[in-house]
Parts: structure tokens; C-alpha cells; sequence
């Protein structure tokens, strides 16, 4: 097997390993409407066109997407004091525990996937990902 096939191979194991499975199979949103919600779960306070930007999606989309999350009680608007005619995005308690249930998830599976190392591994693995990233980004500027 090539290097370039191994490594799809290999990052393909790596979305098995359930990162996501079973989180959203139980409540009703799409993996986009799910993103959004991580989005402001990072970033409370933001606004509708700093997800469209993160996200890589119009801005109408986003409003759709947005209002309809607002309407089913994922997500709260308050007035943006410093312009009236934006709000503010932020978590309501139905999301806060999804989220939460979310990151719980997530650390228990990373910590299972990264017990198979010892910590120089990790931290070897940990350098090259990073490595990588970096070059991609800088081919992508």
C-alpha cells in the first residue's frame, strides 16, 4: 500500500472510531446545525455572519439554519448593545447539555485512542499532526 493510501486508510479508521456516532442520532439536527452549535458553544456572543464566515457558508443559509435552531430552543439571540440591528448568539440549557454530553464523549474517546501510546508517542504524534496542519494551511494562504 502507498503512503498516500495508507494514510486515507488510516484517517478513515480514525472517523470510525465514533468521535460523533450516537451523539446526534437521538436528537433532531444535522451535522450543520450541530457545527453551528459547537461554533457558539466556542465562540458565545458571536454573530450570525462570523458562522456563515467560520463555517464557509452564505450568510442566508446560516439565517435559516439559525432561526430555525432559535425556534426549536438550541439557541438564544440577545441585542448586540453595540449595534442594534445584529445579535449575539449564545447556548441555551437544551444545548449547553448536548454540548456537554458532546465534549464528555469526545475526551473519553481521545483518551482511549491516545492510551495506545506512550507520552513520548503522544507527543511525537501530536508534533507531526500539528507539522502537517501547518504546511496545509500555509498551501491554502
Amino acid at each position: 500500500m502507498q503512503k498516500h493510501e495508507r494514510m486515507i486508510h488510516l484517517l478513515e479508521k480514525m472517523k470510525g472510531l465514533g468521535m460523533k456516532q450516537g451523539l446526534l442520532s437521538n436528537i433532531d439536527l444535522s451535522l450543520s446545525q450541530f457545527s453551528m452549535l459547537v461554533f457558539v458553544a466556542r465562540m458565545p456572543g458571536s454573530r450570525a455572519n462570523e458562522v456563515a464566515d467560520a463555517m464557509g457558508l452564505s450568510a442566508a443559509t446560516v439565517s435559516v439554519a439559525l432561526r430555525k435552531l432559535e425556534v426549536e430552543g438550541w439557541i438564544s439571540r440577545k441585542e448586540d448593545p453595540e449595534d442594534k440591528r445584529a445579535s449575539r448568539l449564545g447556548l441555551t440549557e437544551k444545548s449547553d447539555r448536548i454540548i456537554t454530553r458532546m465534549r464528555e464523549h469526545r475526551n473519553s474517546r481521545i483518551k482511549k485512542f491516545m492510551s495506545a501510546l506512550d507520552t513520548n508517542e503522544q507527543e511525537q504524534l501530536l508534533g507531526l499532526l500539528e507539522k502537517a496542519i501547518l504546511q496545509i494551511d500555509h498551501v491554502k494562504k
